[in-house]
């Protein structure tokens, strides 16, 4: 069976719920359910990168059988501290609670190029998934998407404050050129829903979009070069 049929990650949402929910607001009609779905298709998106997180920090592998299991879904990690890389040794892991057997190779094979590395937006992801669930309010729940999606990347090493790229990729389909477009063009309609970069800090912690907009240039020119080789 191929990795990623037998361990399964959480989509990303199409650029369209996205821009339904930001026009349907700009326009003055609040659709508590269309903004709770794509709350929800992003809350469990950033549920499994920081899954991904753990697996590649030693703490453990979770099963997949027991997460999707609808009768009663649990979080059930099994011990693994090893690397994930190519040509690893393939190791077998069976989980104790109900017996789901897969391989580090297949895990790894089942992530392995599909944008679920936190890399260094970890915060942001991790400041949704605390936030979203407990929060009642629709505008601050648009609020929350909103602060979620324009978040970036961060340096994790020489320059920890300077954003690399933008966490799109990670949340939203589509290529980063094509997700820059449609980030920039959802900026039209940010007056429609009355929220401001310090409503967004307000809601608790920092707020992840960079305040340095050469920085930003900067960095989105250093992902263009590594994707042209120039």
């Amino acid at each position: 069976m191929n990795p990623r049929d037998k361990i399964p990650w959480a989509r990303r949402v199409k650029k369209n719920e996205i821009r339904r929910v930001y026009q349907h607001d700009a326009a003055g009609v609040r659709d508590v359910a269309e903004i709770d779905a794509l709350g929800l298709a992003l809350y469990l998106r950033c549920v499994d990168i920081l899954c991904v997180k753990k697996a590649r920090e030693g703490g453990g592998l979770r099963c997949p059988s027991c997460y999707l299991d609808e009768s009663s879904p649990t979080e059930t990690y099994i011990p693994y501290s090893g690397r994930f890389y190519r040509g690893m040794d393939e190791i077998a892991l069976t989980c104790p609670a109900c017996g789901f057997a897969f391989t580090n190779v297949e895990f790894y094979m089942s992530f392995r190029g599909r944008q679920l590395h936190s890399g260094g937006a970890a915060p942001a992801f991790e400041h949704f998934v605390h936030h979203f669930p407990a929060e009642r309010d629709a505008v601050k729940k648009l609020l929350l998407i909103d602060r979620l999606i324009t978040s970036f990347h961060y340096s994790l090493r020489s320059k920890p404050d300077w954003p690399t790229r933008s966490v799109g990729p990670n949340l939203i389909e589509g290529r980063l050129k094509d997700i820059i477009a449609f980030l920039d063009e959802l900026s039209g309609t940010e007056k429609g829903r009355g929220g401001d970069e310090q409503q967004k800090t307000d809601m608790g912690g920092e707020n992840f979009a960079p305040k340095n907009k050469k920085a930003v240039r900067t960095g989105r020119a250093r992902t263009t070069r590594r994707r042209t080789g120039r």
